[in-house]
């Protein structure tokens, strides 16, 4: 299930994810998403996430 959120955020705040997400390549949703889920990695609430590719093994 996906959920939709509303983050509140100052205007630097949201540059700078703006800026963060152009870098990246992609959109300030998804670098949002992409931040958070980072981050309840490290604090153990999540398990790291893999990625397989198509040529065998995965990572992260």
């Amino acid at each position: 299930m996906i959920r939709k959120i509303f983050v509140p955020m100052t205007d630097k705040e949201s540059l700078a994810l703006v800026k963060l997400a152009e870098q990246e390549k992609r959109d300030p949703r998804d670098q949002a998403a992409y931040l958070i889920r980072q981050q309840l990695e490290n604090l153990g609430l999540l398990p790291p996430a893999t990625i397989k590719k198509s040529g065998g093994g995965t990572t992260a």
